[in-house]
């Protein structure tokens, strides 16, 4: 699954996430003027092989620690497996009703329905990173919207300037929405305002399922 996001300084992002999570991940983002890359490895037959920290296949000597290293210590230590779950990032069995759609989260995804923050951040991160079904993503907006608390303020605009309709919420002194194309409920992003009304978040600008990391439609 391939994701391209804009955040409001024109920073762009992009990911390559497994659909059945059995294949390693990928996300590119800059970071002070550098590409940085993050590996998200896959899970196979419920283990993941790590690379620790070292030399040569050898860990490392001394006791040295990385996190008091002068220099970035080398990640070509021994190979340990590791018990893991596959991270999905498609998800067949979600439903398409909003009424059914609290208690797959709850159970799914472990969010809590009085939390505010915790559900709209769920929900925003399943919809800019995932694939989702229209009617899936239809069923998302409208759980969103008839939750208690939350808030739809209609004529809005995404981070890359697109219209949209929101769904609002609020949390430590801070407001945040989640943005949908208010015809057919396509995911545009979310936007944050901070405090002292920074503005935040991304633009969800494009999506596509391919065959590889690093390939681009």
């Amino acid at each position: 699954m391939f994701t391209k996001d804009v955040s409001p300084g024109g920073v762009v992002q992009l990911s390559w996430l497994s659909v059945d999570g059995t294949r390693d991940g990928l996300t590119e983002s800059p970071m002070n003027g550098k590409l940085q890359k993050t590996v998200q490895l896959g899970c196979v037959n419920g283990a993941r092989k790590l690379r620790t920290p070292g030399r040569d296949g050898k860990p490392l000597k001394g006791g040295r620690k990385p996190i008091v290293a002068k220099k970035p210590v080398p990640m070509d230590g021994p190979v340990v497996t590791m018990p893991c779950t596959p991270e999905r990032a498609f998800f067949p069995d979600m439903p398409t009703t909003a009424a059914a759609m609290g208690p797959y989260l709850e159970r799914t995804q472990g969010i809590r329905p009085n939390d505010l923050n915790d559900l709209s951040k769920t929900v925003g991160f399943i919809l800019e990173s995932d694939y989702t079904l229209p009617a899936q993503r239809a069923a998302l907006y409208k759980y969103l919207a008839a939750t208690p608390g939350l808030t739809v303020e209609r004529h809005v605009r995404d981070v890359s300037g697109r219209p949209g309709i929101g769904v609002v919420w609020h949390f430590y002194g801070r407001e945040a929405m989640n943005i949908f194309d208010p015809r057919i409920f396509a995911y545009l992003g979310m936007t944050t305002w901070g405090g002292h009304g920074q503005l935040g978040g991304a633009a969800l600008v494009g999506t596509a399922i391919v065959n590889r990391v690093g390939e681009v439609p």
